[in-house]
């Protein structure tokens, strides 16, 4: 093993990156000399194509312990920066990068060809990417990233900023990063901002492990494009931050198989991001027996507009066809403009959701048929579903089921308490199904507000009816954005302990 030094920004020549990564063998790392850190914004210029990685190596572009003292490598919106391929003996490699700003890629071609602005990633290479940004870089699909086939990538303390995944129209056209099936996406105190693609405005998730950990989504956006095979184009524009499509790939010909993977979302924020459809925050779809798992998150101020067909469902998280947990996060003021204001569960979904927060979340009625479940929307009625130790408090339904609408004798809720929920009736005088539009059962110690209408449908055929819940206002406590309970409320000490 040897450390190169690149000495020069040109893009080509003695002394230039191009000529390190020509030269370097298998486990070298190439840095770069300090003197560097001198010149104005230190940046090299590629004009004469991408830069070609086929071995293991290493490039650390850290060259002064100064803001941001990185090495920025730009595409001139001419190039695609980096190509990550295999050895010339067809093996795997595995290739980091880190302290380096990729900016300014462009992808243009047909399929994979036009995918990855910033860094595109063949079949069989693994990537990762450390302490590092990338910056307004343009592809087909895969604005900042694109993983080849079993490929595996982990990122980790980098910010993609203003990547655009939109350039062909492609239903895998995530903003940030794009994954292709039978590898897997780790990602750790990273932050995706002003990102846009269309199924995921940062990242568009297909058939492989998801880990998403301490990281956060902000202003990211996917929109609409062109027309999706197999008539499923009512997904198309899901995800403003994040959209999965399963998280296995053993089955048959790298389709999902009996071999379940996990998506699991942690310690995350998502806050202000807009899709279009399904999932203004996050789509989460996958197969069984994979899992979605989602815990100690906050998932705010997130916006579903509707598509083509008239649908806008799951403000914060659309989740479906795969069990479902959540645990210790938060849905505030997320917006839905048919169902599901906070959250919406489709398919088959056993769902769990302990130690949560909904509130302020609102199901706008568009005509007189939406606005259902201002905090939550449960579909197939089937689904065994547990909601225990969670507020659900001062969301907005349009129509009906300002807490709750869908569900059925398989939910079960346990210490929850709803509270200030408020359903408009579509403007009609009905008074009517405030906090839910159907009872589910009665696990013990929920608490349920009456200030509206004494005689509403109980979401609990025993639950305890009050005028005030006693609640204070949102706010963050540990970490955590909760409703405190205040002197005196009725919810203390009445929990069902047995849970």
């Amino acid at each position: 093993m040897a450390n190169l030094i690149v000495t020069n920004l040109n893009d080509n020549g003695v002394g230039s990156l191009r000529e390190a990564i020509a030269e370097a063998q298998p486990g070298d790392i190439i840095q770069f000399d300090s003197s560097l850190a001198n010149e104005p914004n230190p940046t090299i210029l590629l004009t004469s194509g991408q830069l070609n990685i086929n071995k293991s190596i290493t490039i650390d572009g850290l060259i002064s312990s100064a803001t941001p003292g990185k090495i920025t490598i730009s595409g001139d919106n001419q190039f695609r920066v980096f190509e990550l391929q295999v050895s010339p003996q067809f093996q795997p490699t595995n290739t980091t990068l880190k302290n380096l700003i990729i900016t300014n890629g462009k992808a243009e071609g047909i399929n994979e060809a036009g995918a990855g602005g910033g860094t595109r990633m063949q079949g069989s290479t693994n990537l990762s990417l450390e302490d590092s940004e990338l910056n307004n870089n343009i592809a087909q699909f895969g604005g900042g990233i694109y993983t080849g086939f079993r490929s595996n990538t982990v990122v980790i303390n980098s910010k993609f900023n203003n990547n655009d995944g939109t350039l062909g129209g492609s239903e895998r056209g995530g903003g940030a990063i794009a994954t292709k099936s039978a590898g897997s996406l780790t990602v750790t105190n990273s932050e995706f901002t002003n990102n846009k693609g269309i199924n995921g405005g940062a990242i568009n998730h297909l058939l492989g492990n998801l880990t998403v950990d301490n990281s956060k989504f902000i202003n990211n956006t996917s929109v609409p494009g062109g027309t999706i095979p197999n008539g499923s184009s009512n997904y198309h524009g899901a995800g403003g931050a994040i959209y999965t499509d399963g998280a296995n790939a053993s089955g048959a010909n790298a389709t999902p198989g009996s071999t379940g993977g996990i998506i699991r979302i942690n310690n995350s924020v998502f806050d202000g991001n807009t899709g279009s459809g399904q999932g203004g925050g996050l789509f989460l779809f996958a197969y069984p027996p994979d899992k979605i798992i989602v815990e100690n998150s906050t998932i705010i101020n997130n916006t579903i507009q509707a598509n083509n067909n008239g649908n806008s469902l799951g403000g914060g998280i659309r989740s479906g066809n795969a069990e479902l947990t959540l645990n210790n996060t938060t849905f505030a003021n997320n917006r839905a403009y048919s169902q599901g204001g906070g959250l919406w569960v489709g398919e088959t979904s056993p769902t769990t959701i302990t130690n949560s927060t909904f509130s302020g979340n609102r199901a706008e009625s568009i005509d007189e048929n939406s606005g259902l479940g201002g905090a939550i929307t449960l579909v197939n009625g089937t689904n065994s579903t547990n909601i225990i130790n969670t507020t659900i408090a001062n969301n907005y339904a349009g129509f009906q089921g300002g807490g709750f609408w869908g569900g059925g004798t398989n939910v079960t809720l346990t210490n929850t308490i709803l509270s200030k929920n408020i359903a408009n009736n579509g403007g009609n005088p009905w008074n009517v199904k405030h906090h839910t539009g159907t009872e589910f059962n009665d696990g013990g110690g929920n608490i349920q507000t009456n200030e509206l209408n004494s005689n509403d449908t109980k979401a609990t055929p025993n639950i305890q009816l009050v005028a005030d819940a006693l609640l204070g206002d949102l706010q963050p406590i540990n970490g955590v954005l909760i409703h405190p309970l205040l002197t005196g409320s009725p919810a203390i000490d009445t929990a069902n302990n047995g849970t």
